[in-house]
Formats: structure tokens, C-alpha cells, sequence
């Protein structure tokens, strides 16, 4: 019998006008959400008849034929990795601190991604060759040798929205008077000392970048690859890449002046609602006064946090007419109120867009929060780490939500949190205004990112999109050339009547000593 997947690629290579290309996608890094993320965009390049190779620590179940996997060994190290870390208490950690620790965690997972059979395989095959390579933007900066291996141009995915790097090897403009580095806690209009931190952050992370982690993916390199010539450094098959995606929207972030080589997807993973599960329906129904969705994302575990927290989140929903829809990672719940329903895993696609649900509690992890504003959902945001802090600000600053420090979490400011944006409409009013300027565009985030990535293969890499900034050197760049010349010739002049008129007092003096001397041929 014929597959329906085989059908499918034929009618779609019949009516397609890009020829298929082999595609190369790189996306080790294990976090859930990234995968999330990125997975959906490999799928549809298959479903469009292109061949695609996803190297992966996360197995998808009956691909396309046309849609290869190779597993590397990524999940079990995150796992291990993830079980020695109490990620709560990343909360209040220093940025000089939390930075390189997301570096050393990204270079971790790259090393053990290299050091896996089956890519090991792959780096042998002398004949496999690729048209073009699809990476994530997360640190993993290695990957960009597999483009000088085959000869291929680069289409890299941000899963965090705009990184300050990004404009860095991309020739797009930093104004960091209002561009927020991801990791600022701050949103919406930069005071002086919001501005002096965007200064700090970002050159912090440009040097270290280049200083630091670079370095280690170099030796990284020259140990799992071999060339007959001289290799590019890995910062120069960046500055080549072609085409940067970002899932973010200028409708709900900073808006930035961009070169045509980076194209915003925001949204690109949210599918069409799929009907719940009838336990999910018949709990959300009967929910007269509506339902509060509770969940700290994939990588962040309810269970794990201190008892504390626990006991003032469950006392808090105690005291609610709501139900809450509770993401819990255990079988049991001690304490459970009989309002409460738990799972160990809940489809927050679609379950936010569900009518009756009110309110969507969350870490504010970029996913979590383009989900929520998509469908329209104010939100509680409790951030822990890395660009939560800045999500939820923005949200928070948008007037779509309330953001809370989990430190200083009590059962007051979460009952009162609640109350405000369930008694307040504004909030609700807010966020579905938001959604509708979010989903307002000419393609969807699907069809932008598609059409973006085919793009770059019809024009064999696209280089043309490419900023002229980055062919200029670093004080041409920043005109220390021209301000030099302007300042000499501005110079030149004070100079000159300068020395003119110390030539003159000199002469002056010289002259009047002269005039002041007796007359020793004069007589009396």
C-alpha cells in the first residue's frame, strides 16, 4: 500500500517551483521549547520536497521519508546536567555569573553532540554533501564549520529572539539607548541606569564572546574536522552567514532598525488548535467562573521548587472560585485543592486558546509568552532566568500582565495579582488587541520563514542581502578615520595662527630690544 506521506511529497514536488534542495539542519541543543521551536520549519521544508538531515538529541516519531535523523546524545547529558542544578535559585544570580554559565552549557552540549557516533559518522562521510545548513543562534558556534565543510550557505534560527551579537556579525545597527540586551531585567523606556547596564551586558558579551567562547569551539574544530587548506576562523563563516530568523514580532518587541538578512517568525511554531482531551474539555467547560492556567514551562519543574512557594501557591487557590489548570511533574500533589486539576503534561497551544481560560501563570519564557499574547491571554509572569526577566517586563509594560519576583513570592501578591486582572478588563481588552496586531500580517510566521529560507537557496546564499558595514574595518565602522581628519583639518588652522602669532611676539620683541639701545654715535 502507498504511504500517504509518498503521495503527499508527490504532488507537492509536482507543484513546486524551488528544486529540492539538501538541507542540513543543526539544532543539538535539548532544551524542549528550542526544539519546539525550530522542528516545525524542518517539517514543512520535508513536506515541500526538500531532503532534510536533522542532527537532534530529540527523536521525532514517523518523520516524513524524506525527513532523516541523526540522534546525538544530548538528552541524556541535559538530563544529568539538569538534575545537579537548582535552576530557582538562578532567580538573583549575578549576569557576569549567569552568562557564561549558559555558555559553558551550550559548548557542553555541542562537545557531546561531537563526540556522538552518530555524528562522528557523518563528519567521516566523505561524499555527503548539503546545500544548505540550518543551525540555531544558541551559542553553539562550532556548527558554522559544517558550512566551509560543504561549501554551503547558512540559515540561522534564533529561538530567543534578538541577540546583541546578531547585529554584530549581521552589519545591523546597535542603538543600545533602547535596544535591551536579552538578559536586562528592564522595559520600555531606558533610564540612565537601565542604559549604563545595556552598555555592560552587551560589551561584556561581545568580548567575552570573542575573547572566550570562541577560542574553545575553535580547538573544538581543529579537533573533530580536517582540511587539506588553511580553514576560515569560525567569527568569519559567522560574518558569511546568510540569513538570521527571529522568533520575535516588531508588533509586541523593541522595534530596530534591521538589514534585509534578518526576518522575524514570532509565532512560527503555534499549529491550529486540536480538540483537548475530553478530561481537558469537560474540565474547562464546567468551569462557570473560568480557569487559571498554571505551568513554568519545559525546562523549569513545579515540583521542584521550595516547599514554601508550594504550600502558598496551593493556599492561594484554595481561596479561588477558578479552576486552575496545573502543570505538575509528579503523580500526586500533596495538599491538592479540590479546584485544582495536575498533569505531567498539558497542550498549552491548545489549551490557551480555550475561551474560559482567564489567566496563564508562566516563567515568561519567550515561547510561553508569543503563545499567550497569540491567543490573547493575560498573563502572571514569574521569571527565573535568562530572558524571562525581560518577557514578562515587556508584557508587563505592554499592560497585558503583572510581573512578579519569585523570591519574593507571598500569598497576598499572587491572590492579588489574580484579582487584578480577573476584577480589571483592562488587562483581558489589552492582550486580545495585542493578538490581533500580532496575527496581522501578509503570511503567516510559517509562510515568511519558508519563503525566506528558499530564497537564500534560489539566489545560492543570497550574499547580496549582506550589510556593506561588514566589509569596512572596525574604525571605519565607527569613523575614527573621518572624525581624525575632520579634527586635523579643524587642528590645522588654530595651529597656524598660533605659530603666527608667537612669531610675531617674537619679532616684537626682538625689535623693541633693538629700538631700546643707546645710540653710541649720538652726541651730547
Amino acid at each position: 500500500m502507498t504511504s500517504p506521506w509518498v503521495l503527499i511529497l508527490l504532488v507537492v514536488l509536482l507543484s513546486s517551483e524551488v528544486p529540492a534542495a539538501r538541507i542540513l539542519s543543526l539544532m543539538t541543543f535539548p532544551g524542549k521549547s528550542h526544539y519546539i521551536n525550530i522542528q516545525p520549519i524542518m517539517q514543512e521544508l520535508a513536506l515541500r520536497g526538500h531532503d532534510v538531515t536533522v542532527v537532534t538529541a530529540n527523536v521525532e516519531k514517523n518523520p516524513l521519508p524524506n525527513y532523516h535523523q541523526i540522534v546525538v546524545d544530548n538528552r541524556t547529558f541535559w538530563d544529568s546536567f539538569g538534575e545537579n542544578l537548582d535552576k530557582f535559585a538562578f532567580e538573583n544570580m549575578a549576569f557576569w555569573k549567569e552568562l557564561p554559565l549558559v555558555w559553558n552549557g551550550a559548548y557542553f552540549t555541542t562537545e557531546v553532540a561531537f563526540n556522538s557516533s552518530s555524528l562522528q559518522e557523518l563528519l567521516r562521510n566523505d561524499k555527503s554533501h548539503f546545500d544548505l545548513i540550518i543551525m540555531e543562534l544558541f551559542f553553539q558556534e562550532a556548527f558554522y564549520m559544517f558550512a566551509h565543510k560543504y561549501k554551503a550557505p547558512v540559515v540561522a534560527i534564533s529561538t530567543m529572539g534578538f541577540h546583541q551579537y546578531i547585529g554584530d556579525f549581521m552589519g545591523s545597527p546597535l542603538q543600545l539607548a533602547y535596544m535591551p540586551h536579552e538578559f536586562l531585567r528592564s522595559r520600555g523606556r531606558l533610564g540612565l541606569l537601565d542604559r549604563l547596564q545595556n552598555l555592560y551586558y552587551t560589551v561584556y558579551d561581545l568580548i567575552g564572546r570573542r575573547l572566550v567562547m570562541l577560542p574553545r569551539h575553535e580547538k573544538l574544530v581543529d579537533k573533530h574536522f580536517e582540511f587539506p587548506e588553511t580553514r576560515p576562523s569560525i567569527y568569519e563563516l559567522q560574518r558569511k552567514v546568510s540569513l538570521v530568523l527571529l522568533n520575535t514580532h516588531f508588533s509586541i518587541d523593541t522595534v530596530r532598525p534591521q538589514v534585509p538578512g534578518i526576518v522575524e517568525i514570532g509565532g512560527v511554531h503555534i499549529k491550529k488548535p486540536k480538540p483537548l482531551p475530553q478530561n481537558l474539555q469537560n474540565f474547562i467547560d464546567e468551569s462557570k467562573d473560568g480557569v487559571i492556567f498554571f505551568s513554568m514551562g519545559s525546562n523549569l519543574n513545579s515540583k521542584d521548587m521550595p516547599k514554601e512557594k508550594l504550600d502558598m501557591f496551593l493556599n492561594t487557590f484554595k481561596k479561588l472560585k477558578q479552576r486552575v489548570l496545573w502543570k505538575w511533574e509528579n503523580e500526586n500533589l500533596p495538599g491538592q485543592p479540590s479546584n485544582v486539576m495536575i498533569s505531567k503534561w498539558l497542550p498549552q497551544t491548545d489549551i490557551l486558546a480555550h475561551p474560559n481560560v482567564k489567566i496563564f501563570i508562566t516563567h515568561g519564557g519567550l515561547l510561553s509568552t508569543i503563545e499567550a499574547i497569540h491567543f490573547g491571554k493575560p498573563i502572571i509572569g514569574i521569571p527565573v532566568y535568562g530572558d524571562q526577566h525581560l518577557n514578562t517586563a515587556r508584557a508587563q509594560s505592554m499592560g497585558i500582565g503583572v510581573k512578579l519576583a519569585f523570591s519574593s513570592l507571598t500569598e497576598a501578591k499572587v491572590y492579588e495579582s489574580i484579582r487584578e486582572i480577573l476584577d480589571n478588563p483592562t488587562y483581558s481588552n489589552t492582550a486580545k488587541e495585542l493578538s490581533d496586531r500580532f496575527r496581522d500580517r501578509p503570511q503567516t510566521p510559517m509562510e515568511t520563514a519558508v519563503y525566506w529560507i528558499e530564497y537564500v537557496i534560489r539566489h545560492k546564499g543570497a550574499q547580496f542581502m549582506k550589510s556593506p558595514l561588514l566589509q569596512l574595518e572596525w574604525y571605519e565602522a565607527f569613523m575614527l578615520d573621518v572624525v581624525l581628519v575632520i579634527f586635523a583639518l579643524l587642528a590645522l588652522p588654530v595651529l597656524l595662527v598660533k605659530k603666527l602669532i608667537k612669531s610675531n611676539k617674537k619679532k616684537g620683541t626682538v625689535a623693541g630690544k633693538h629700538n631700546g639701545k643707546p645710540n653710541k654715535n649720538k652726541r651730547d
